[in-house]
């Protein structure tokens, strides 16, 4: 059985394993006699950094065979990226955006303090429970979401944070993978043990229609390509609901009800913390009944007017909905193995 590789890895392996492929085609249609086309091997070559710009038009197969322009074109549709780096794309555009063109008012510092000690957090944890050395891609992504949804005038806070989602991924683990999303838990701790120090606060970026525009259009285009669009109308369409609910029947102002949707805080949450591909279900309808829940708990805690309630939702979903299903799913999984 190959050893599970890492997320890091996935497209440099692929790529050689869809070389490979195209080599073994070229093999069973070429001249055999053209022995005089052999290329010696330099093992120096193939072992250094640029064996993977060289192997992208050769492959060593005892001799160095071309491979067609066809040939790349069907080893780039064979490589299967990893969903994340689309929403990694989407929140680093957010962020340049933000700094530059509408005027989101976080400071760099924050920002390089919440992306470094995510990273270093995870490498090191990496490097002790796993024994070896990662692509800290999912530090990466957390630390900027941590950035853009926290607000403090300290920057101790956001390392706090950064530290804290990821050491909750190495601690709280079901079947072998984290529970809760490393933001959301995060968030809810600085939010709820020292809101003197941090607060999430949307206020501070314009709702204008400019920057709803640019966070649904990378919105969609991430949630899409992480297979979780299920999830995001099951959320917004739920969200649509009890907003209406507590206008009409709780007298909640219009405005008030359906406002948060076009909040940037609302569409990050949307977009970037419940469609996470390694905290969420695989199966779509578990995903789209914790986006319906999230919005329902959410709904009653407007109701008693508490901040901050879509993470605090959230968080609650998963420990009552997220972990049992979590723990059903293992039970069923580990049952038809022995069966």
């Amino acid at each position: 059985m190959k050893p599970e590789r890492e997320t890091g890895e996935t497209g440099y392996i692929e790529l050689e394993e869809a070389i490979r492929e195209e080599a073994e085609r070229t093999d069973a249609v070429s001249d055999t006699s053209n022995a005089e086309t052999e290329v010696p091997r330099d093992p120096y070559f193939y072992s250094s950094p640029f064996h993977m710009v060289h192997m992208s038009f050769f492959y060593s197969a005892g001799q160095y065979h071309p491979i067609s322009l066809g040939g790349l074109a069907v080893m780039a549709a064979k490589i299967k990226w990893d969903a994340r780096y689309f929403i990694l794309l989407f929140l680093i555009s957010f962020v340049f955006a933000g700094q530059f063109f509408l005027g989101f008012f976080q400071r760099w510092d924050s920002f390089f303090a919440s992306v470094l000690s995510a990273v270093a957090t995870e490498l090191l944890l990496a490097r002790i429970v796993l024994k070896k050395w990662i692509f800290p891609l999912s530090a990466i992504i957390s630390g900027i979401g941590l950035s853009l949804l926290l607000s403090s005038y300290l920057v101790w806070p956001y390392v706090l944070a950064a530290v804290l989602a990821i050491v909750m991924k190495y601690v709280i683990r079901i079947g072998g993978s984290h529970v809760f999303n490393p933001n959301n838990i995060a968030i809810v701790f600085l939010l709820f043990v020292l809101p003197q120090y941090a607060v999430s606060t949307p206020k501070q970026w314009t709702n204008g229609i400019d920057v709803m525009i640019l966070i649904l259009v990378l919105g969609f285009i991430a949630a899409g390509a992480a297979k979780r669009l299920d999830t995001v109308l099951a959320f917004v369409l739920s969200f649509v609901l009890f907003a209406a609910l507590r206008h009409y029947l709780f007298g909640e102002p219009l405005y008030y009800a359906f406002g948060p949707m076009l909040g940037a805080s609302f569409q990050l949450f949307t977009f970037f913390m419940i469609t996470d591909p390694k905290t969420t279900a695989p199966n779509p309808g578990a995903r789209m009944t914790a986006a319906f829940l999230i919005a329902f708990v959410d709904a009653l805690f407007r109701l008693q007017a508490v901040t901050n309630s879509l993470f605090y939702a959230a968080f609650i979903v998963t420990v009552l909905y997220g972990i049992p299903y979590r723990l059903l799913s293992l039970k069923r999984r580990n049952k038809s193995i022995n069966a």
